[in-house]
């Protein structure tokens, strides 16, 4: 108990103000960290397209372009995707109009579904309804999780790609999205056969890490030189 510690009873006082006073801060106003969204790499609606190629996760980039292909993501591709842009550096009114426009490619998205389905979805994960905190991106092991993230059935994309894609698709995969064929074939065989069989690309230092995490791992060494 404090009262045996009178020193550390002291210092816990003068403390305590101002945690208070930054508590309430972040507690009263989530509109505010909403609109600045989660920081990251600095994602804004003008520069979205650049990072999106040169430096979204091959996840996150399935999980776009499988939406622009006409097919709106389903729950758990959306699940997976929100938090990543917000974690990126989209605010809140960027999420707002970057999932107004991608989700109405598919002419079976209507406005009146984004705004009674699709609006609440975002607000909760900026934590503006529900329980008041925003949603963090799915770190690789959660995604790799099938419990978490199940096999994707026809009409879906969730996921990681370099579990659930075959080693064929996913060197086709990689090279459509700029990897020189012999980077991407030696990145598929990590992800599907193990480090052993790969040509070096980089140092990752792999230690305990999943094969898919790796082989994601030197995809960013390639574009990242």
């Amino acid at each position: 108990h404090l009262d045996s510690f009178p020193a550390m009873q002291e210092a816990v006082g003068a403390l305590k103000q101002d945690v208070e006073r930054l508590l309430v801060h972040w507690q009263v106003d989530p509109s505010i960290r909403a609109e600045h969204g989660g920081g990251g790499v600095g994602l804004r609606l003008e520069n979205f397209e650049e990072l999106l190629t040169q430096s979204f996760p091959p996840c996150m980039q399935y999980l776009v372009e499988f939406q622009r292909a006409g097919k709106h993501l389903k729950h758990t591709g959306r699940k997976q995707l929100r938090p990543f842009l917000r974690e990126a550096g989209f605010s809140f009114s960027e999420s707002l109009r970057w999932w107004n426009r991608e989700l109405l490619r598919d002419p079976a998205v209507s406005p009146e579904a984004f705004r009674n389905e699709h609006q609440y979805q975002i607000q909760h994960a900026y934590g503006l309804v529900g329980n008041g905190k925003p949603a963090y991106a799915w770190s690789c092991r959660s995604t790799l999780n099938r419990d978490k993230f199940p096999a994707p059935a026809v009409g879906q994309a969730h996921g990681c790609p370099f579990k659930v894609f075959d080693e064929d698709r996913l060197r086709q995969f990689l090279v459509i999205r700029g990897l020189e064929l012999a980077t991407a074939t030696s990145v598929a065989a990590v992800a599907k056969r193990g480090p052993e069989n790969a040509i070096q690309v980089g140092e990752t230092s792999p230690g305990s890490r999943p094969c898919e995490e790796q082989a994601c791992a030197q995809v960013f060494l390639a574009r990242h030189p």
